[in-house]
């Protein structure tokens, strides 16, 4: 069997970019490794398919209330039936029934104003579940 080359590749993160692409490994039970060369699949299926006119807007949330990440964090999830609390040895994990996907990552995301199809798309959600827990946080 041939043996296949291996290159180094480097890539600059920060502290927090770098935990969160850990922690989105690790919510699929990948390694980082493997994750990144999941990312670069999807990165390089993107690439093939034409992206949408310039003149179809984003479906971001609107007009997001000021300091709303704050709010949503001191919300009673327990009342929002989208999510779930998944206990480990170390910890408590509030995710979205059904998935392993960090609430708090996807909040955060929508902090850093990715569109719903794209947090549906990162973290493979049903988008009506995702607008169904956007709407509990307080998001139109």
């Amino acid at each position: 069997m041939p043996r296949t080359a291996k290159h180094l590749l480097q890539i600059q993160l920060s502290d927090d970019e770098r935990r969160r692409l850990k922690t989105l490994a690790a919510s699929r039970g990948m390694t980082l490794r493997q994750a990144a060369l999941a990312a670069f699949a999807a990165w390089e299926q993107n690439l093939s398919h034409p992206a949408p006119p310039a003149s179809q807007p984003r479906k971001t949330p609107e007009s997001k209330p000021k300091n709303w990440l704050q709010h949503a964090a001191k919300l009673d999830w327990t009342k929002c039936p989208e999510v779930e609390i998944l206990a480990g040895k170390d910890r408590r994990l509030w995710v979205l029934r059904g998935t392993l996907s960090p609430l708090s990552d996807i909040l955060q995301c929508v902090e850093d104003d990715h569109s719903v199809e794209e947090i549906a798309d990162i973290f493979q959600l049903d988008p009506a579940q995702l607008t169904s827990v956007l709407k509990f946080a307080g998001l139109p």
